[in-house]
Parts: structure tokens; sequence; C-alpha cells
């Protein structure tokens, strides 16, 4: 016959001391991927609590964090002058008014950045106060923190007092955040 070998011959040729040859690569069987399987799900299910955990600290913390900010508003929308003299009021009456809760106690009117010129704080009332009920303690917040910083340089500060019907909410807005205090209306 003629020397025709085949690919294997060859092989065995160019490699005699090999011991498992690189053609015969034994693969994974059906069980053993089974077998892998099962373990990649029992630890996905065994991870699944911890996962779940984490996520509802994570809300919990920052429903925390939001009823703060919401507990701060309440807090000053109740100290705020009420009635009607506050309507339209000038810039520099709402500025000393809100000096008392400026985060770093600069002082709207005093602050280099930014005086009270240029700033508009409206806050329009039906003459009554509301009531606000707040159940977090606020020793520990600073309300102004909520409302505007004083290198901001369009700051609006809405508050309603005594809402009725739709208008039951205290706007706080400034240039970089925004929050909405729903107050429960006192006319029962």
């Amino acid at each position: 016959m003629s020397c025709i070998y085949s690919f294997f011959d060859c092989c065995r040729i160019l490699c005699p001391n090999a011991t498992v040859a690189w053609w015969v690569v034994k693969g994974y069987t059906l069980v053993e991927l089974l077998i892998v399987t099962v373990l990649l799900s029992i630890l996905a299910t065994l991870g699944m609590p911890v996962i779940k955990e984490i996520m509802e600290s994570h809300r919990v913390i920052s429903t925390v964090e939001t009823m703060k900010a919401i507990a701060a508003s309440a807090d000053v929308a109740r100290r705020l002058p009420g009635g009607d003299i506050f309507t339209d009021a000038s810039t520099s009456e709402i500025a000393t008014l809100l000096n008392n809760y400026e985060a770093n106690s600069q002082g709207l009117t005093n602050s280099p950045l930014q005086t009270y010129w240029g700033t508009s704080y409206l806050i329009t009332t039906t003459g009554q106060y509301a009531t606000v009920r707040v159940s977090i303690p606020l020793r520990d917040i600073n309300p102004f923190e909520t409302i505007a910083t004083s290198s901001g340089a369009s700051t609006i500060l809405l508050v309603s007092h005594k809402p009725r019907g739709v208008n039951r909410s205290s706007v706080v807005t400034s240039i970089y955040n925004k929050r909405h205090l729903y107050l429960e209306s006192t006319d029962d």
C-alpha cells in the first residue's frame, strides 16, 4: 500500500511522547453541566433574600431622608409669619426672616456671594396659619438646607397657609432642587 497517513497518524508521528493528544480532548458531560447549573441556581436562590434586604434598606434610607426634608419644610412653614402683611412683602423683609434658617449662617443679606437684590421670596397667605403636625424630631435638622443656598440667584419660596381644596401644598423651590410639602387642611 501506499504511504498515505491519516491525520491522527501524522499527529502521532509529530508528537510521539505526548501522553494525552490535543486532538482527543474530552468535553464536559451532561451530568457535569447539570451539576454546575444546579449549584449556580442554589447560590442565586440563597442570595436573593440578601439582595432584597439590601434594596429594602436603601428604600427605607431614601424614604427617611425624604421625610426629614419634608419635616424640615413643614417646620419652616409652621414658623413663617402668617397674614396678608407678608403677601408681596419686600425682599429685604423676607431675607431677614430667612437668615435664621440658612445652612452656612452667612445670612442672605450679608453674604458676599449674593445679596437679597435679584432674589425673590414670594409668600402668599390667606391671613391664617396652617396647622402642621411633624412626627420627626427636628432638633438635628437645619430647615434652610431644604429651601435655598446663598449662592443661588433665583430662589423662590411659595408658602400656602390654611390650604383649601386642591391648594394644599407648600412648594419650596430653588435652583437645584424642588420640594413639595402637602399640608392637611385644618378646617374640618
